[in-house]
């Protein structure tokens, strides 16, 4: 690792945060009914933000989610999911 420190690189994971290049997950979508999900995805696209899904996998051992490329955009991404979210219940109550 020092070596990399040298050369001006980093790890992809230090001091216990994410590498601003890496994508985190945004929504695990274990038990997340199909509505929700798309719901999710057009805010998403609606606000130009760049996502992937993964699938939970044959035996659904592996995690299936949502994913926020940018790292910028996740807080974006959390407030506006937030919000949605909160429109909702309140739409509900």
């Amino acid at each position: 690792m020092l070596e990399l420190q040298k050369a001006g690189l980093r790890p992809p994971y230090v001091h216990g945060c994410y590498h601003p290049r890496m994508a985190k997950l945004l929504l695990n979508l274990r038990n997340v009914p199909d509505d929700e999900a798309d719901d999710l995805r057009a805010l998403l696209d609606e606000h130009d933000i760049a996502y992937y899904e993964t699938s939970p996998g044959f035996w659904n051992i592996s995690l299936g989610g949502i994913w926020v490329r940018e790292d910028a955009a996740f807080a974006e991404a959390k407030r506006l999911m937030g919000e949605d979210q909160g429109r909702k219940a309140h739409t509900l109550s």
